[in-house]
């Protein structure tokens, strides 16, 4: 259950964030998707601070890679989100360029979730 929460957070943290900024030609801005990120795996590391010099609980690595994880999730669901939503707006010849780019970095962002939660299973 500890695990699904540090999830949970660390999407609705990522996503918050990333709803802040307008995306142009279908991406959100680099500095938004960096903060976004960084949140999530700074809310993850400062919650596992607490634990160890507060007495909280019982630090994990699992918690932290998983609150990053669903940061990663959420960026990569807005991702695909603007991705689908902003497709519709252009003709052909400018689609074909935002769809190699677009999915470039869903992939990149899949890609990162999916190593965050092997780790998170290595870790657990």
């Amino acid at each position: 259950m500890d695990l699904t929460l540090h999830f949970i957070v660390g999407f609705i943290i990522s996503f918050i964030i990333l709803m802040f900024g307008k995306p142009v030609q279908a991406r959100r801005p680099d500095w938004l998707v960096l903060l976004a990120v960084g949140a999530s795996l700074a809310i993850g590391v400062a919650k596992e601070a607490g634990d160890k010099f507060l007495g909280w609980g019982t630090p994990e690595v699992a918690d932290i890679t998983l609150t990053w994880a669903g940061g990663t999730i959420a960026l990569m669901a807005v991702a695909l989100w603007d991705w689908i939503h902003y497709s519709r707006q252009f003709n052909r010849s400018e689609r074909g360029f935002l769809d190699k780019e677009a999915v470039r970095r869903i992939w990149i962002y899949s890609s990162m979730s999916g190593v965050l939660l092997m780790l998170s299973v290595i870790f657990a």
